[in-house]
């Protein structure tokens, strides 16, 4: 669910699966985040396909989505709180 409010574009076609991947190999990943992740791939891989037409809709007319490795956006805090006021 995460990615679907990680990128401006929405959900991208496997985009969980993506932002799994993506996130593997960041710096701020901790073994503790990779057990989930790996817990979470399958969970993903299949809401991914239970939607994939839907998502892949809106890919086709994004011209493609980047997902990237951003973090969940509950662990992102509030603009303020990134503005560091």
């Amino acid at each position: 669910m995460n990615q679907i409010h990680a990128q401006a574009e929405g959900p991208a076609a496997y985009g969980g699966v993506r932002h799994v991947l993506a996130r593997w190999d960041h710096p701020d990943t901790t073994p503790g985040d990779q057990a989930a992740m790996v817990m979470d791939f399958p969970f993903s891989f299949v809401f991914d396909t239970l939607f994939l037409p839907l998502f892949a809709i809106n890919e086709i007319v994004e011209n493609g989505i980047v997902v990237t490795d951003a973090r969940p956006s509950i662990e992102r805090g509030t603009i303020a709180d990134r503005s560091g006021r």
